[in-house]
């Protein structure tokens, strides 16, 4: 979830196979944003306000993950071997971008 800036919150679906999120270092997740409809809203909602909410689920368990974090994104030809790993074969479109998230707390 992000914020626009009229503060009005927004919610993508951003999902995958299992580790499609993965862990950069001690504090920062990373996943791949693959090119898709264009509409670009959290893209934008985070040029104007980095804050974000990450609401991760696991029904098989009934169990959850909330996130708060700040986002960047950055073009994925600026990482290519990041963005190879954070690739999945079974995506017939190609990674064009990287989201990162600096997390500020969980639950």
């Amino acid at each position: 979830g992000t914020v626009s800036e009229t503060g009005w919150p927004y919610i993508q679906h951003r999902g995958g196979p299992k580790g499609f999120l993965r862990l950069l270092d001690a504090s920062t997740l990373v996943f791949a944003d693959y090119q898709g409809n264009r509409q670009l809203l959290s893209t934008g909602n985070l040029s104007i306000n980095d804050r974000v909410s990450l609401f991760l689920m696991d029904y098989g368990n009934r169990a959850r993950l909330k996130i708060l974090g700040h986002a960047r994104v950055e073009e994925a030809q600026s990482h290519p071997d990041l963005a190879t790993q954070l690739s999945n074969s079974g995506m017939r479109a190609r990674v064009e971008r990287i989201m990162f998230v600096e997390v500020v707390s969980f639950d």
